[in-house]
């Protein structure tokens, strides 16, 4: 991706050079771009219960809450993403929960004896 981008962007930088219009350069990236393949999108997981958040609740709590793991909320922020924006949420909002399997940990563990 990022190759494909670095030559978009010289592309660019030589049709500036050459004097080339505004538009000209815009057609020349527009262009550039549609010879590379299309990223796939990612599909956001579809959330199969709701949970209605209070006043002053946040992601990451509802995440900690609902899944015992505060870190699933990357789950749930890509099946809400309009919540994206939202530091607390609106009392009676409903977040979408979708099935997540929270990571496995290592807990640290210190040899005492041998």
């Amino acid at each position: 991706m990022a190759s494909q981008v670095q030559r978009i962007l010289a592309g660019i930088r030589a049709a500036e050079a050459a004097g080339a219009t505004p538009q000209n350069v815009l057609d020349a990236a527009l262009s550039a771009a549609a010879r590379f393949p299309a990223a796939e999108s990612a599909t956001p997981p579809t959330p199969t219960t709701a949970y209605r958040a209070k006043d002053g609740d946040t992601l990451d709590a509802v995440a900690a809450q609902v899944y015992g793991d505060e870190y699933t909320v990357l789950d749930v922020l890509a099946a809400n993403p309009a919540l994206a924006s939202r530091v607390h949420l609106m009392a009676g909002a409903l977040v979408g929960l979708p099935p997540v399997t929270p990571p496995v940990r290592e807990i640290p563990t210190t040899q005492i004896w041998e």
